[in-house]
C-alpha cells in the first residue's frame, strides 16, 4: 500500500511527498529490488528537475528542489552545493549563499573558483569591495601557486592565455577593480601590469588603468 502511495503521489508531481513515504519503507530486500529501483529513479528525477531549472535560471525552483534531497545522497554533493550558492546569490539571499560556501571552506574546498565567488558576493551582492578584495587577493594566492607548480617560479614569462582559464582573467580584472573601489589605486595599476602582458586585447585592463590614473589627478593618460 505504501509503495502504491509513494507511485501516486510521483503521478502527481508531489515529489517529496513521495520520496518521504518511500524513505519511510527503510531498507528495501532483494525481493523489494524494483522499490530501490524506483527511490533511486526518483531521487535522479529529482535532481534532473533541479539542475535544469538552473541551466534556465529559474533559482526558486532549482532551490525548492534541491532542498528536497537535502540528507540524501545523490549525485555530487559538490555540485549540488555550488548551484545552491549560486542560487541563492542570484536571488539576493547572500547570507546563505556565504554560509554554503563557508562550510565548502571548512570541508576543504579552497580554490581559486571558491575565492572568487566569496569575493563576488561581497562585491556585488554586499556592496562591500573591502571584504571583496580580501578574497581576490587569497584566489589570486592560489592562481599563482598553480602557476608555479607547473611552469616554475619564472611563470610570468612562460605562462599564456591559452594555458589560463577564463574565470582566472576575471579573477585578475576583479582584483584590479576591487583595489580601485577601496582607493587603492597605485596597487589596481601594480596588479594589471602582468595582466595587459597576457592578455593584451583586453578592454577592461585598461578601462580599471584609466579609472585609476584619472582619480590620482592624471588627465594625460
Amino acid at each position: 500500500a505504501l509503495f502504491g502511495n509513494a507511485r501516486a503521489a510521483f503521478d502527481h508531481d508531489e515529489l517529496k511527498e513521495s520520496l518521504l513515504i518511500i524513505d519511510d519503507m527503510g531498507m528495501f530486500s532483494e525481493s523489494e529490488a524494483d522499490m530501490q529501483a524506483y527511490k533511486d529513479m526518483l531521487l535522479k528525477n529529482i535532481l534532473t528537475r533541479a539542475d535544469e531549472s538552473m541551466k534556465q535560471k529559474r533559482y526558486h525552483a532549482a532551490l525548492n528542489f534541491y532542498s528536497i534531497l537535502d540528507n540524501f545522497p545523490v549525485g555530487s554533493s559538490l555540485n549540488i552545493s555550488l548551484n545552491k550558492a549560486e542560487a541563492n546569490k542570484q536571488i539576493g539571499n547572500y547570507p546563505e549563499a556565504i554560509n554554503i560556501y563557508q562550510q565548502l571552506y571548512i570541508n576543504g574546498y579552497q580554490t581559486v573558483s571558491f575565492y572568487t565567488e566569496m569575493g563576488d558576493v561581497y562585491e556585488t551582492g554586499l556592496n562591500d569591495p573591502e571584504r571583496a578584495l580580501e578574497y581576490y587577493k587569497k584566489a589570486t594566492a592560489v592562481a599563482t601557486k598553480d602557476y608555479e607548480a607547473i611552469f616554475g617560479k619564472a611563470y610570468p614569462i612562460l605562462v599564456s592565455a591559452k594555458y589560463i582559464p577564463l574565470h582566472h582573467y576575471k579573477l585578475f580584472m576583479k582584483l584590479a577593480n576591487a583595489h580601485y573601489l577601496t582607493g587603492e589605486y597605485k596597487a589596481s595599476l601594480k596588479s594589471l601590469k602582468w595582466p595587459k602582458i597576457i592578455w593584451p586585447d583586453s578592454s577592461m585592463n585598461y578601462i580599471i588603468s584609466g579609472k585609476c590614473h584619472l582619480a590620482m589627478g592624471d588627465q594625460q593618460i
